[in-house]
């Protein structure tokens, strides 16, 4: 007897074949350590006779020898992280002229139906968010047309809104830690001085004129590094030392006038979902000092969500940036795999993403982002001479401008260079299996349908019913794997969907355990090939986290057969969920599995390993990924009364910290533009049925006057981020 098992292809299985298929998904199994047990850990998986019983132990916990070796797949690998289209987009149109961030964000506001720059408008932000009232300065959380009205009117410039900033991150303990490279106050100044001239000349570039934003650790700005979350490989790189070599998708909202604040703390490589980094310093979740953020993007939600800037740039390799955003109760979106991943060089799995507070901004962001070329590596750095670390050799002195006229050139730099990354032909990692893949770029007609507007005029959503004809999927065993209160908090919005004329469908995802089975392998394999010179150098290994080290070593165990295995896999999964999509335009699951968990003791000296909680936070997310499908992850509401709580205390305490809980949609291949469409309706929906915004208590409001800016309750724990002075 062969003791191979054969698989029937995914393609040829009848109904009948997939109503009966059962749930499979597993639990992550692993090790819960941290503090001096982790060190002991690692000093174990790094030792050649224990690496191997550890390695098989594990392996065999998570049931993956018989899936890798024990199993015969007959799908051909699917190496490309790209998906193929399925069927066009309904109520979307092309952008006119793509290759112009302008052009691409005036065609998002014509859906939401705002004025493009220099006229004062309608409020038209979040309905749960204010700016209605007689200023968007008195916004309770201003959005990036807050942001533009207020300077506009004159009642607060650029330049009042980055000092707002700066107090606040220098004399606000519980913002430690969330920057690993705060913006120089001269150049944020100089930025916002730029910024303010351009309005007092009646001459704003667009509505992301003067509104802050911040980036990760692991995308390119100029005069910062790019560390990857580590605390020593950003200063062996150096900072980007021209506008030119900086991230296109940056230097498209730098062109807009868009002020950068500087580079946010993430997890180290973005090899884990927690947040936690016990070299830079914990970064707190800004609703409770005692919870993490999230991962592998924390410092980015927590920006956001503590209201330091209306939105950042995130990357997601398996929820990076719909798992802190969950976790901070704001809103993630990770587009279709090649729209906005283009690094050749980089991982099959992860894509750049917006994180903000409402779904007006997250669709002028993503469009303003959304460059037809690269959009994650320039490609006016090729041929640059480079150091050993990746880092561009440049010659000392001042980079970043440290006046007005010199914020102005760079503007212009940024406008040339992003014109160029947009003429330049995408990279093959964009492409897919093949060059006609990738669809031309749409953005929605209209957000919401006549008589309904943004921002909770106009009629109500439940009497427009915007979402008849949409059909949402729900694998009812998978939706229900998560803990009480997040599913109770997602089943409200189930019933919301139903009220806005949503179809609800009942699906079967078969052998859904296989993508936590390819994702593990595939990011794991991806990571290590990445950071294999690192991990296997002593004097660079001995600098990294103590949990990083660990999976790292993880990640070289696998084999390139395992990481083949992982390929047909994701063709696979693929397959059955193309017949998923044949009676669905959406899936819908929580975003994690949990509320935020609390940080264990011993974790702000020496880190954390608890694979049980990553994998509660990455049991919904990772299939986005491994499939490449757009996702997008929403605030529903709260724990109630610690229900849930992460924080470990008692659900009848009053006391108790009410942590946010999220719902995401996840949309079939290259239908980012119908999926945000859905978002809006479910945004407005909450709001009109009263559900609060999770707005934390640590928190500030640049547009505010000085008084009322910043939070009255405030933490107080970690240590000075870097940079700022």
């Amino acid at each position: 007897m062969s003791r191979y098992v054969q698989l029937k292809a995914a393609a040829e299985w009848d109904a009948k074949e997939v109503a009966q298929a059962p749930y499979t998904m597993k639990h992550m199994a692993g090790p819960q350590v941290t503090g001096t047990a982790l060190v002991v850990f690692r000093l174990l998986c790094e030792n050649t006779f224990t690496h191997r019983m550890l390695y098989a132990l594990y392996m065999s916990k998570n049931g993956m020898p018989p899936v890798l070796s024990g199993t015969v797949i007959p799908e051909a690998p699917k190496t490309s992280g790209v998906p193929e289209p399925l069927r066009p987009e309904r109520g979307v149109i092309e952008v006119a002229d793509p290759g112009s961030p302008a052009a691409r964000v005036r065609a998002a506001l014509a859906a939401i139906g705002a004025p493009a720059a220099a006229a004062p408008a309608p409020a038209l932000g979040s309905p749960r968010r204010g700016g209605r009232g007689k200023a968007a300065a008195k916004a309770a959380r201003p959005t990036i047309l807050d942001y533009h009205r207020a300077y506009l009117s004159g009642e607060v410039s650029p330049v009042d809104a980055a000092e707002a900033i700066i107090k606040f991150l220098d004399s606000e303990p519980a913002s430690a830690n969330w920057f690993c490279e705060f913006a120089s106050h001269e150049h944020l100044r100089a930025q916002a001085a730029a910024s303010a001239a351009r309005y007092a000349a009646g001459r704003p570039l667009s509505v992301l004129d003067g509104v802050p934003f911040a980036v990760k650790d692991v995308v390119d700005v100029l005069g910062h590094t790019s560390g990857g979350g580590t605390a020593f490989l950003g200063a062996l790189r150096g900072p980007i030392p021209d506008v030119a070599y900086e991230a296109p998708s940056v230097a498209a909202l730098r062109s807009l006038g868009a002020v950068c604040c500087g580079k946010t703390q993430m997890q180290e490589f973005g090899l884990l979902p927690t947040g936690i980094s016990a070299k830079l310093g914990l970064a707190r979740n800004p609703h409770c000092q005692d919870c993490i953020p999230g991962g592998s993007s924390g410092g980015s939600a927590c920006v956001v969500a503590a209201g330091v800037v209306p939105f950042s740039i995130g990357t997601d390799g398996g929820g990076s940036v719909r798992i802190p955003a969950a976790l901070c109760g704001v809103i993630g979106f990770k587009p279709t795999q090649g729209r906005m991943a283009s690094d050749p060089e980089g991982s099959t799995l992860v894509a750049m993403g917006p994180i903000t507070t409402c779904m007006t901004d997250t669709l002028i962001v993503y469009a303003a982002m959304a460059c037809p070329g690269s959009c994650f590596k320039s490609p006016l750095a090729g041929g640059v001479p480079r150091n050993e670390f990746g880092g561009f050799v440049s010659q000392p002195g001042r980079i970043t401008a440290a006046t007005a006229k010199q914020a102005q050139a760079e503007v212009d730099a940024a406008a040339r260079a992003a014109a160029a990354a947009a003429a330049a032909p995408p990279p093959e990692a964009c492409l897919g299996e093949s060059a006609a893949t990738r669809p031309a770029l749409t953005l929605p007609a209209r957000v919401l349908p006549e008589g309904v507007l943004v921002g909770g005029r106009g009629g109500s959503v439940f009497k427009a019913r915007p979402l008849a004809g949409v059909r949402i999927g729900i694998y009812k065993p998978w939706f229900e794997d998560a803990e009480c209160c997040v599913v109770s908090a997602c089943d409200g919005v189930v019933s919301l969907l139903r009220r806005m004329g949503a179809e609800l469908v009942d699906i079967t995802l078969p052998e859904i355990d296989h993508i936590r089975i390819a994702h593990m392998v595939t990011f794991l394999s991806e990571c290590y090939a990445l950071q294999k010179r690192i991990a296997t150098t002593p004097e660079l290994c001995s600098q990294l986290h103590e949990d990083s080290r660990v999976i790292l070593t993880a990640g070289g165990g696998f084999t390139s057969a395992d990481y083949l295995q992982a390929a047909r896999l994701r063709r696979r999964q693929g397959d059955h969920w193309r017949r998923a999509f044949e009676i669905c335009d959406f899936v819908a699951t929580p975003t994690t599995a949990c509320v935020a968990p609390r940080i264990a003791m011993g974790a702000e000296v020496a880190g954390l390993l608890d694979m049980t909680q990553c994998g509660l936070l990455v049991r919904f997310t990772a299939a986005a990924n491994v499939l490449g499908l757009p996702a997008l992850a929403l605030p529903v509401g709260r724990d109630p009364a610690g229900a849930c709580s992460g924080c470990g205390v008692r659900g009848d305490d009053p006391d108790a910290p009410q942590l946010p809980a999220s719902f995401q949609l996840i949309g079939q291949p290259w239908h980012d533009a119908e999926l945000l469409k859905v978002g809006f309706a479910v945004e407005e929906a909450l709001a009109e049925s009263g559900v609060p915004v999770p707005v934390p208590p640590v928190y500030v409001n640049p547009l505010a006057r000085p008084a009322a800016a910043a939070s009255p309750r405030r933490g107080g724990r970690g240590a000075a981020g870097r940079g700022g002075k």
